[in-house]
């Protein structure tokens, strides 16, 4: 009977010894059985042990599912690596690919190698990858006509999110051109653009037509514009798909007088708020004693308009200003007007620009607000147009330094500033916009 007892006794000892080495072991799982991949392509899978480990431990994986590796996604790392004390261990998820079917991945743990440690319970996870949701790409309007440069603006939208849609990273859509006018001689892309390239979290990108034309045979030339699906980029090729808006015309016109006719209030003055500006040269001709950038005539406010507008076959300017721009523009008729091209020398490169030039009757060729010279004054318009509406770029050449530029016209007896004046080197450039009512 004691030989029995015993016998039961070292069986219970050894059950309860391999109880506790069970019960002793460190686990290792998945935090989740299921993951999905977020609108940036990527998640973080997090593997959790039991207890702190005691060593460093390294815990490989198998990868699984419909999804490819390396084609379809890419991983931070092959395996788990937890430091001795820690307890939690991640590897990063990103899928690079374009699916338009919905796929999945499987991460599957390899049982440890080390002593006193095993899986758990939750030894795979899954990771859905639903399927994308068809782009729809759209230019802003059909059809607008060309006179000197204009935006072309083509806008990403979907079903669900319509246009608060933004793209998820980079996507460049090439377009095509089809015309009957010469690139480089009639017209330009600028920058030599060939795709419209849409940033990571926008939906809208922009390229810009500039017209070489300054006069216009009929019939006008016209240029077509449409995304080139063909050469759309493999990676992301069947995402997008055409909408409302799939093709944009642009039609050649000469510029007139009637381009001008009606209101426009002040917008900018590029040569110190536009970033393309070229300061270089804005700091080589204003390099005279006591001269100022502040001193330039840049306190104007949208509140201030011109408007020109025809009153019994005389064309007018009609000025309602309060800022610098009233020390110069006068109410006056406008005379010998034409088409020409401009270029303005403080981009660099020099842009050109189809403008009109024309005649004023009466400005305070002085540009001062203490001294007043009333003349004649030779100034150019330019053009550009956009989803937003028309802007107006008018040059002022034609004036006699009073409150700025006083020492650059002074020096060498106006020697330095006759010379360079019709090339541009100190015309002020002011930037309107279109009032619509």
């Amino acid at each position: 009977m004691k030989k029995i007892l015993l016998a039961f006794g070292c069986i219970g000892l050894l059950l309860g010894s391999c109880k506790k080495d069970e019960v002793s072991q460190t686990t290792f799982a998945f935090e989740k059985a299921n993951y999905e991949i977020t609108e940036d392509g990527a998640v973080t899978v997090k593997v959790i042990a039991s207890a702190p480990v005691s060593e460093d431990i390294t815990l490989g994986f198998t990868a699984g599912g419909s999804a490819e590796k390396g084609s379809d996604y890419t991983l931070s790392a092959d395996s788990f690596t937890f430091a001795s004390g820690e307890s939690e261990a991640t590897v990063d998820v990103t899928f690079t690919a374009i699916n338009m079917e919905d796929l999945d991945i499987t991460l599957s743990l390899q049982a440890p190698t080390s002593a006193g440690y095993a899986l758990g319970e939750t030894a795979q996870t899954r990771i859905a990858v639903p399927a994308k949701e068809l782009v729809h790409y759209s230019f802003t309007t059909t059809k607008l006509d060309l006179v000197s440069s204009m935006e072309v603006t083509l806008n990403l939208a979907t079903e669900s999110a319509g246009t608060e849609y933004k793209a998820p990273r980079e996507f460049r859509l090439p377009f095509s051109i089809t015309t009957n006018a010469t690139l480089g001689t009639d017209y330009e892309v600028q920058g030599e653009a060939t795709e419209f390239v849409f940033a990571e979290g926008t939906n809208s990108a922009t390229i810009t037509i500039v017209s070489l034309m300054t006069s216009v045979q009929d019939p006008a030339p016209t240029i077509s514009i449409a995304v080139d699906e063909d050469k759309i980029p493999a990676e992301y090729k069947g995402l997008f798909t055409a909408g409302v808006n799939s093709k944009f015309e642009v039609a050649f016109r000469a510029l007139s007088f009637n381009d001008l006719v009606g209101k426009w209030a002040y917008s900018s003055f590029p040569i110190l708020d536009d970033p393309e500006a070229d300061q270089a040269t804005l700091e080589m001709i204003t390099d005279d004693a006591g001269d100022d950038l502040n001193d330039l005539p840049h306190n104007n406010t949208s509140a201030d308009i011109i408007e020109f507008k025809v009153e019994d076959g005389v064309n007018k300017l009609v000025t309602s200003l309060t800022g610098d721009l009233a020390n110069y523009f006068m109410d006056c008729e406008i005379s010998d007007i034409n088409t020409t091209t401009y270029e303005w020398y403080f981009y660099n490169p020099v842009r050109p620009l189809n403008a009109i030039s024309a005649t004023l009757s009466k400005v305070n060729y002085n540009f001062s607000k203490t001294s007043t010279d009333e003349k004649t004054a030779a100034i150019y318009f330019g053009f550009s147009s956009s989803s937003e509406g028309r802007q107006l770029h008018v040059f002022v050449r034609d004036y006699q330094p009073t409150d700025f530029f006083t020492g650059t016209y002074a020096y060498g007896d106006h020697l330095v500033w006759d010379m360079y004046k019709e090339f541009g080197y100190w015309d002020l450039y002011f930037v309107f916009n279109e009032v619509t009512e």
